[in-house]
């Protein structure tokens, strides 16, 4: 079918690159070169004018000439990490990635950026689509939606699905995946994610948004793949868990999610900071 460029096609495209312009991705990485990778070249398949600044503090550092890169403390922990980006970013908004996600073609950021540059949000959000092998070269894929509320009650935080309302093109939750973006000044106001934590920051840092009055949506229309990427080497470190740590700074006694499960580990052979005090890993061992 023949398309026929018009006047308005033209200002979509001017008001398209405005916004990415205003717009630096930040990535924090560890362990995972390959997933990188992987990001990376979707990235600038989609968003070649995007500017990029990765945080990598494994042990094996991955460094890139065709990013911001930038060389972080070993095991300096996710929320750290995402700080010391935050603090580099020289425009009014930033989309937030973890390592192990890829572009496609629903992956639409400036649908994201718009909603902030129009002051609707202060975080806007999109979805995962979890990426499962089957066999060989066979990917199943699903929705993996996280966007909800908070319940406090019994001393606990509970997860429940829903929103506060639907906008025109969004909803108001209290809580989405951190593939986001979002106004620079208002998480750094925020005091960005809790250095204390290196991993599971993911409720307390949304918690400390809420109570800061953010406005915080999510679009069911922009999606992202994730790999959800487990390699030989990361695990032992990912399954180190703060949920506890981060459930007292809170100010509950655990945090339940969407299927009412007690968030106390993520993995096999976890081991529980709280209980047993952080301690310098030895990659050699």
């Amino acid at each position: 079918m023949l398309h026929i460029f018009t006047p308005s096609d033209s200002a979509r495209s001017t008001d398209r690159a405005h916004l990415l312009s205003q717009t630096t991705v930040l990535i924090k990485t560890f362990q995972r070169p390959k997933d990188l990778d992987r990001l990376i070249r979707s990235l600038r398949r989609y968003y070649p004018e995007l500017q990029i600044l990765v945080g990598d503090d494994g042990f094996q550092p991955s460094p890139r000439s065709d990013v911001g890169y930038i060389r972080l403390p070993e095991d300096i922990g996710v929320s750290a990490g995402r700080n010391a980006l935050l603090e580099r970013v020289k425009t009014p908004y930033f989309l937030m990635l973890d390592d192990d996600l890829e572009f496609f073609r629903k992956t639409k950021i400036e649908k994201l950026t718009q909603l902030v540059d129009q002051g609707e949000l202060d975080i806007a959000a999109g979805n995962y689509v979890k990426i499962k092998r089957k066999l060989f070269f066979i990917h199943r894929r699903r929705l993996q939606p996280y966007h909800g509320l908070f319940d406090f009650r019994d001393n606990q935080l509970r997860l429940v699905r829903g929103s506060h309302y639907q906008g025109k093109d969004y909803l108001l939750c209290d809580i989405t995946h951190q593939f986001f973006v979002a106004r620079t000044d208002a998480i750094r106001a925020l005091g960005g994610w809790d250095p204390e934590l290196r991993m599971n920051d993911h409720e307390e840092f949304f918690v400390r948004a809420r109570r800061q009055g953010l406005r915080i949506g999510y679009r069911s229309d922009v999606m992202v793949l994730h790999w959800n990427s487990r390699p030989a080497g990361y695990c032992k470190f990912r399954y180190r868990s703060y949920h506890q740590i981060a459930a007292k700074k809170i100010g509950v006694e655990a945090v339940v999610g969407y299927q009412g499960q007690v968030y106390t580990v993520d993995g096999p052979g976890a081991t529980i900071m709280e209980q047993m005090p952080p301690v310098r890993l030895n990659w050699a061992a």
